[in-house]
């Protein structure tokens, strides 16, 4: 385990730059999903280059002070499967049991293909919906992620941070570019 020791540690650090180097990256995000030390004692952007949010919260976050330039927005590349307690309601807040599995963009261009799965998207939350039956995913494709980035350079946020590059479109399932999703953010970004 990367930080079981200290040695273990610089061998993590080290292998870190390595990439960066290698890829020309300016820096990294690591998913620490626990704790591990007390509260911190003083304005998080103060002791950050970088705050990493969901798009919901990133106003909420700049309105108590947050500098919006250090608010990395995040944009998932995966889906969220539920299954509808009704066949005949499949709108988004449908009564659902939610599954235990994300699925990847290429999960879900599968589940796509399929020839009773009707697609819809979701005008307010800028994202696109399926279902089959009673089987029914929220997923992002290039479109809304396009959609969001717009809105993160719109209103001048300091990124966005995507969540992640394996459950991309990685095989092309989707006949679409590989890594759809992160394109479209980049080509915003860039453009």
């Amino acid at each position: 385990m990367a930080i079981s020791s200290d040695s273990e540690r610089t061998k993590f650090v080290k292998s870190i730059r390595s990439i960066i180097e290698l890829y020309g990256l300016d820096g990294v995000d690591i998913d620490w999903e626990f704790p591990a030390w007390p509260p911190l004692k003083s304005p998080i952007s103060e002791r950050y280059d970088f705050v990493e949010l969901l798009q919901w919260s990133a106003n909420y976050w700049a309105n108590l002070g947050v500098p919006k330039r250090k608010i990395m927005v995040g944009i998932p590349t995966y889906g969220k499967k539920f299954i509808l307690l009704s066949k005949r309601s499949n709108e988004p807040f449908s009564l659902a049991i939610r599954s235990t599995q994300d699925c990847s963009y290429s999960d879900v261009c599968r589940f796509l293909q399929h020839p009773h799965t009707i697609t819809r998207y979701d005008q307010e939350a800028k994202v696109p919906y399926a279902y089959n039956d009673r089987e029914w995913i929220s997923y992002e494709n290039a479109e809304s992620a396009r959609a969001k980035a717009t809105w993160i350079r719109e209103n001048r946020f300091g990124g966005a941070m995507l969540f992640s590059l394996n459950t991309d479109n990685r095989y092309l399932d989707c006949s679409e570019r590989v890594f759809a999703i992160h394109l479209a953010v980049r080509d915003v970004f860039l453009s």
